[in-house]
């Protein structure tokens, strides 16, 4: 795995329920999971095969990323290209080639699930707050990408295992909410 540089990381461009994300170098940005972190040697174990899963379902809308460990070796971030894009809303289902696209999304979400995996969170932090899936992002050729390959499910056991099965619960709601929304 890569060793990412301390110097080429610059100042803080966004803050998620779960990331801080930093300029890295000048066209990429390198995220750092506040999980991950807590989780330690199975942080990265999860990261790593949250990132395999959502590869391979996902493919082409997913954005690629590179998982990269700190120089001293405790830490891990995911490196991706800067994109110019926005979150998507429903309003963006009425031109085809986004609604063929989401579909297309939608139709791989469920056969994850099928095959015995975890849910991944489309709806992100701002999904929350507003009805968008702030993890999948429409650019301004209308190309859909999914930004976060975080599947709502953590195995490992620290301080948080109590609250984990109620904070899934709740994103499970409002993601699922949010999904059948934008179907109808």
């Amino acid at each position: 795995m890569e060793v990412y540089d301390k110097n080429k990381i610059g100042k803080l461009v966004s803050w998620g329920s779960d990331h801080f994300v930093y300029n890295y170098g000048s066209d990429q940005v390198i995220k750092f999971s506040i999980i991950d972190f807590l989780l330690g040697k199975e942080g990265e174990k999860k990261v790593l095969h949250d990132y395999a899963v959502c590869e391979y379902f996902f493919g082409m809308y997913l954005l690629p990323t590179t998982i990269m460990r700190s120089p001293s070796g405790k830490r891990i971030a995911k490196v991706q290209q800067k994109i110019v894009g926005r979150p998507l809303t429903k309003a963006d289902l009425a031109r085809p080639k986004v609604r063929q696209q989401f579909l297309e999304i939608i139709d791989r979400y469920y056969a994850m699930i099928t095959a015995g995996y975890a849910e991944l969170d489309l709806t992100g932090q701002g999904g929350f707050f507003s009805r968008c899936l702030s993890n999948v992002f429409i650019s301004p050729e209308d190309k859909l990408i999914i930004l976060d390959a975080m599947l709502l499910e953590i195995k490992a056991s620290t301080f948080l295992t109590p609250l984990v099965p109620t904070i899934r619960k709740i994103a499970l709601h409002r993601q699922h909410f949010l999904i059948k929304n934008f179907l109808n």
